[in-house]
């Protein structure tokens, strides 16, 4: 008998992972691109999650069929599931993303469009505090982005780590998103994240050379600013970022950084003999510099 009912459990476990995937991929088409749980679950479980909406999966942490279309970028069945579903459109899985989450993440601009126009919170936050417009910032989807942007995205919002989208897209060395961004009347360049750091340093310390050039239309950004008691100047310096050190000297917001010194007592020039960087070192000497530490340290 024990045997038996083994046997009939396990045939139920299978029926219910078949049923599963034959309900996925008649749902949304894109099951190989996710891991299915079913063998966890009973069929009854199973049936009671597709009642209420939910289905297992793993790479979501568990959500919705609208979670899934929106992911997968299935604007029929978005539209489907909007239409005949008595569905929240802001319905948040175990994480706390909704569906315009990762719809924006995955770059599928007619899911964000459609939700949007289906009432969807444009600035949802998700348990690590991420909008919508991080995720689109921090992967490039310009068209998402606008499209956020132009339904009310705040551009200035802050994630858990204190990040903006600005913070992401530079981080990212998305230039196209930097621009949208930095020609936005509202946006705030010199927002610190939780380390301090603005866009900008990011971009310098990164040698994101287009996202430097992007930043510095905005005249918001200022060359006073300092991190670890370095200027930019130092930094780029120290990444041997030679172009972004030649746009740096040339702009007179930096120029007063030439001969800035460290704790250290290290001039730009100084760090540019330590790495014996002779083209770095032409450049700087053309602009003014000057070693400090060739005295009492090399």
């Amino acid at each position: 008998m024990r045997k038996k009912y083994t046997s009939y459990f396990k045939s139920s476990i299978v029926i219910s992972g078949i049923f599963t995937c034959l309900l996925f991929i008649s749902s949304c088409g894109k099951l190989a691109r996710y891991e299915m749980n079913s063998n966890k679950i009973g069929l009854d479980s199973f049936k009671n999650q597709i009642k209420t909406g939910y289905i297992p999966i793993k790479n979501l942490g568990s959500g919705t069929f609208l979670h899934f279309a929106a992911l997968s970028g299935n604007i029929e069945e978005v539209k489907s599931l909007l239409k005949n579903g008595d569905i929240d459109v802001d319905v948040q899985n175990i994480y706390e993303s909704s569906p315009l989450h990762y719809a924006s993440e995955n770059g599928h601009v007619k899911v964000v469009k459609e939700l949007l126009n289906n009432g969807a919170n444009v600035n949802a936050k998700n348990i690590a505090r991420w909008t919508p417009l991080h995720y689109a910032s921090k992967n490039g989807h310009l068209e998402v982005v606008k499209e956020l942007l132009n339904n009310g995205a705040n551009i200035n919002e802050k994630n858990k780590y204190e990040s903006t989208p600005l913070h992401l897209a530079s981080a990212s060395n998305r230039v196209k998103v930097v621009k949208a961004l930095v020609n936005d009347s509202s946006i705030q360049v010199n927002e610190k994240d939780k380390y301090g750091c603005i866009p900008f340093y990011i971009a310098v310390e990164k040698g994101y050379t287009k996202i430097v050039k992007e930043l510095l239309k905005n005249q918001d950004i200022q060359g006073d600013e300092k991190y670890f008691d370095r200027t930019m100047l130092h930094f780029a310096v120290q990444n041997s970022h030679l172009q972004i050190v030649e746009i740096l000297v040339n702009d007179s917001r930096f120029k007063s950084n030439i001969n800035e010194l460290t704790s250290l007592f290290e001039t730009p020039l100084d760090l540019a003999f330590v790495k014996d960087d002779k083209n770095m070192m032409k450049l700087l000497k053309k602009h003014g510099a000057f070693r400090v530490c060739s005295i009492n340290k090399y």
